[in-house]
């Protein structure tokens, strides 16, 4: 697949990146703190940059290809856990749009030319988004680090801090010394092992023996040509795979193009010289390894980066504001409309308490939920760049007119009204008509909305539980539209935050049951978000269940083993002092 800056990468590399994209979204939610004042309904997810927005939706596009049920369901939050595993192979290039992928252990190839550097690139972003816990670990000289990354020595050091696959280290001399220690440390384990005959057997017989595929990048040097020579004598018995930036000792130096087609090669073996002829390596610039590296980083629990701000425009200068669109009318009761859209939770299109299960196509669907969304309308280009934007501009607006006509000729057609279009255009901006469908997103932001607007805590409490009771499952479940991932991360912070508002509002009414049963649905929402255990684990104490204080860490606990992280240490702290109260009293006292 192309990404924006013309570099070619694998599927596979495109599934490490949006995997890593879920998981960043992940630790976004663990750390999330609510608002004192309420849900706060005007902070939006950060989008993705262009690289990882392009990879994402090639990576959800393959997962929709590649089910034989059209209407299995797509799981957006558990669609690996991060890191993937390389399953011990390679993807290394592309030939007659095929993909060569090449076992890791043993690899041992040189690149020159003028595409080297970028496909040295591809290869060891590929080789980040696919290193399990032990499953790989990258060695690089941090000169050749820096020289494939362009990131300077505190860059390169904070990532190697946080990815733990990567192990920049201080020159090529250092890097090999590693390589040679682990080589006779598996070269012991291979003599004493009772019935394994290779490292395969090992990781079998022992899942607990850290033993990752090696892979060095870097420059040969000739000082240390005999140590690399060495190594690759027994690399493929080692699981050890040298990639160089160079002539290689002990395979083929391919000779890349700007675009990374091999042009020559020296291997003589004319077998051997055939697997690399025809081949385009992957290759990628160093925008796009910043742009990915950052989500490698913060998908292992690195922090996001502060936004920047926009800069401030000087008077004389300053654009003027677009005109604001009409404001959606006010709805009048759910039942006086003839036709509803759920699309919170799995989404349902009904007339009459009958769901229009067939008539409407998928991308009819799709337009319906994108609409949902903009209830003061959107413009056609907006649509078609959201829902279509691999598609040519003449074909993107037949698919819209088409999905556009399934909505009213299938409504028309349910509730008998013959002349009504459902989906208006007032001042070149499409909307859904609020007076024929109820919408159950706009019910539940209203809901939020008011209670966020009223001092009497009763009322408050009735809008967060009709809110809460409108949430039935994330925005348009069971579908992976890649430009609804920042809208139903928001929505589901939404109704978490109402959650814990409606908790507190029950525990200030002395009603701890029906705090805790908000919270537990506030958990299931959101099962890695901490404060929500954080306050499940203080009520359990106020109420005397020191046991159900410990559940509750086991199950966080057990929860962010799929970060493969602890929980925080403010987390550990709470959990000690709610089970040693007296002690923490007598330390005040003393």
């Amino acid at each position: 697949m192309e990404l924006p800056s013309g570099a070619i990468v694998g599927l596979s590399f495109a599934a490490g990146v949006g995997t890593a994209l879920v998981v960043t979204r992940l630790h976004r939610r663990r750390r999330h703190r609510t608002p004192a004042t309420g849900p706060d309904l005007a902070r939006e997810e950060p989008p993705p940059s262009p690289t990882v927005r392009r990879l994402r939706r090639a990576d959800l596009e393959a997962r929709e290809s590649g089910r034989s049920d059209p209407d299995q369901a797509a799981d957006d939050s558990g669609l690996h856990l991060f890191p993937l595993s390389s399953s011990g192979n390679l993807s290394l290039g592309v030939r007659d749009n095929d993909e060569l992928t090449v076992p890791i252990g043993g690899l041992l190839v040189g690149l020159s030319g003028p595409g080297a550097d970028a496909a040295a690139r591809a290869l060891l972003l590929t080789l980040l988004t696919h290193s399990g816990d032990h499953d790989v670990e990258i060695l690089i000289p941090r000169a050749d680090a820096a020289r494939l990354l362009q990131l300077d020595t505190d860059d390169i050091a904070a990532t190697a801090d946080h990815v733990r696959a990567l192990d920049v280290t201080r020159d090529l001399g250092t890097a090999l010394r590693r390589l040679e220690s682990e080589r006779i440390h598996r070269a012991r384990l291979l003599d004493s092992a009772d019935h394994a005959t290779d490292l395969d057997g090992i990781r079998h017989a022992d899942p607990t023996e850290p033993l990752p595929r090696l892979v060095l990048i870097g420059t040969p040097q000739e000082e240390h040509q005999h140590q690399l020579a060495a190594v690759c004598s027994s690399a493929s018995v080692y699981d050890i795979a040298v990639v160089l930036l160079g002539e290689h000792p002990a395979g083929p130096a391919l000779h890349l193009d700007n675009g990374g087609h091999v042009t020559t090669t020296s291997e003589a073996d004319d077998t051997e010289a055939r697997q690399w002829q025809g081949l385009r390596l992957f290759h990628a610039t160093t925008d796009d390894a910043h742009q990915v590296l950052e989500v490698i980083r913060t998908a292992h629990g690195a922090p996001e980066p502060e936004p920047e701000p926009e800069p401030e425009q000087p008077d004389q200068t300053r654009a003027t504001p677009a005109p604001t669109p009409p404001a959606a009318s006010p709805q009048p009761p759910a039942g006086e409309r003839p036709a509803r859209l759920r699309v919170l939770g799995p989404p349902a299109l009904t007339v009459n308490g009958h769901e229009l299960a067939t008539g409407i196509r998928g991308s009819a669907r799709e337009l319906l939920a994108y609409l949902a969304l903009h209830p003061d309308g959107v413009t056609r280009d907006a649509v078609l760049e959201a829902l279509w934007p691999q598609v040519d501009h003449r074909r993107a607006v037949m698919r819209f007119h088409a999905a556009l006509n399934d909505v009213r000729r299938e409504l028309r057609h349910a509730t008998g009204l013959r002349h009504e279009n459902f989906i208006i255009v007032i001042a070149d901006r499409y909307r859904i008509d609020p007076d024929l469908l109820a919408v159950d997103l706009w019910s539940f932001q209203a809901a939020l909305h008011q209670a966020a607007q009223t001092d009497d805590d009763q009322m408050r409490t009735d809008l967060l539980h009709k809110a809460a009771e409108l949430y039935e499952g994330n925005l348009a479940a069971d579908h992976s539209y890649e430009w609804i991932e920042p809208e139903r991360e928001a929505l589901r912070r939404q109704a978490v935050e109402a959650l814990i508002h409606l908790a507190d509002l029950h525990e200030r009414n002395n009603e701890p049951e029906r705090a805790l049963a908000a919270l537990d649905r506030a958990q299931n929402i959101d099962r890695y978000a901490e404060e929500i255990y954080q306050h499940i684990m203080i009520l359990q104490a106020k109420l005397g269940r020191l046991d159900a204080v410990r559940r509750t860490h086991r199950l966080l606990e057990a929860n962010l083993e799929d970060l493969s992280i602890d929980p925080s240490e403010e987390t550990q702290q709470l959990l000690w002092r709610l089970l040693h109260p007296r002690r923490q009293s007598r330390s005040r006292h003393s």
